[in-house]
């Protein structure tokens, strides 16, 4: 029989369409287990619930269930863009991998707006590209934008927000895309790196809704912008007009506060706190379709550090094991090179050897040489003495053997 009902709510779920997962279990024992209400009898609840990208039913019995609580009014998700974007050495930041999966876990548990906390100085021009691909293929969901502080690229991605609002002290823009050196200097790009990027930043503008002038303003020094106040709502126009506000002057590059960004239609108003954002759109009541998912962005940037870390461990190692051999080959080298010195000085020594043996042997040619000659001389005046001895008469000597 249990085999058969687990069986049974298997298929309900395959046949099901993908519906929000925002109702709430609360158990007797204080915990909560968010997810959607599948069934509920006099004997079980069977509650349907996500989490990290998978979908799993359990079954409670409805004696351990204190109470059930569906949504109320639209779903949210809520996700804060903390620190750079992009990896940075020190400090909190934001990894589009990170952004990527906190927005899909939202659109699986059915939410219909996205609310980005940006507070972010700007950072990786690939990885705020990645982050709005995300957004501007996201068409079934909503992105706000409530703006503490968002410069380079963290303004881009709030003017990819269809709805912005701004916290009273707020500020955005100064969006100038530029190289940093090894060494941390700040270097412009070539014009053929730069245009592409550029491009992408209007397309982000026009994604959100919003003026391509305001985006060519926050990264264009040269030009000129103002307020057209004639109509019913203010429109960005390039040039000055005569008797509107001057928005930006030439040789500057454009940051707007909370007041700026209202004034030419940026932003929709003021917001303090999420509370705040769902008031000035103008809803009743929402219900969190997840929980703050910002802990993905956090736990993505944890893995990168982890990574990174490991990474620096394992170029250490090398490095260290590098210096071993290279010690080992240094070594090896001055073992070589005393051998061939020893070598050399025993060659050395040998043909100084070899010489000197060379000259006591022609020394004692020649003295054997001198003293053949001194007896080949002895010898003939012997015999000449024998010989005058001979013609005169005189007795010879007789050489006697002994």
């Amino acid at each position: 029989m249990h085999s058969r009902f687990v069986t049974l709510i298997a298929f309900v779920l395959l046949c099901l369409p993908s519906t929000a997962l925002a109702d709430t279990l609360i158990l007797k024992t204080g915990e909560r287990v968010e997810g959607r209400l599948i069934s509920v009898d006099d004997r079980h609840v069977v509650f349907e619930v996500h989490d990290v990208g998978m979908r799993m039913v359990v079954r409670k019995s409805v004696d351990d269930v204190s109470e059930i609580r569906e949504p109320d009014g639209p779903l949210y998700g809520h996700l804060k863009l903390y620190g750079a974007i992009g990896r940075v050495a020190e400090g909190p930041y934001v990894t589009a991998q990170g952004f990527v999966r906190a927005v899909q876990e939202f659109r699986n548990s059915g939410a219909e707006y996205v609310v980005l906390e940006i507070d972010s100085p700007g950072g990786s021009v690939p990885e705020m590209q990645q982050i709005l691909n995300t957004i501007a293929s996201s068409s079934d969901m909503q992105f706000v934008a409530l703006v503490k502080n968002a410069h380079s690229a963290g303004a881009v991605i709030a003017m990819a927000c269809t709805t912005i609002f701004m916290h009273p002290d707020a500020s955005i823009g100064a969006a100038v895309p530029i190289r940093q050196t090894a060494s941390g200097t700040p270097q412009n790009i070539e014009a053929k790196m730069l245009s592409p990027i550029l491009a992408s930043m209007r397309r982000a503008a026009r994604t959100g809704g919003h003026s391509d002038l305001l985006m060519r303003g926050m990264s264009e020094y040269d030009l000129e912008l103002s307020i057209d106040m004639t109509g019913n709502q203010p429109v960005v126009v390039e040039g000055s007009l005569p008797g509107n506000p001057l928005l930006k002057t030439p040789g500057s590059i454009l940051t707007l506060t909370a007041f700026e960004a209202q004034m030419c239609g940026l932003a929709t108003g003021q917001a303090s706190s999420i509370e705040d954002v769902r008031t000035n759109l103008g809803l009743a009541s929402w219900t969190a379709a997840r929980e703050d998912l910002t802990h993905y962005l956090l736990q993505q940037a944890r893995l990168e550090q982890n990574h990174q870390r490991v990474q620096a461990e394992a170029a250490e190692r090398r490095a260290r094991l590098a210096a071993q051999e290279e010690a080992k080959r240094i070594h090896r080298q001055q073992q070589d090179q005393q051998v061939r010195e020893s070598l050399q000085q025993m060659e050395s020594q040998r043909s100084e050897l070899s010489i000197t043996i060379n000259q006591l042997a022609a020394k004692l040619s020649q003295q054997l040489a001198s003293r053949d000659t001194e007896v080949a001389a002895l010898t003939e005046e012997y015999r000449a003495m024998r010989v005058s001895a001979s013609r005169s008469g005189a007795p010879g000597h007789e050489l006697t053997r002994h």
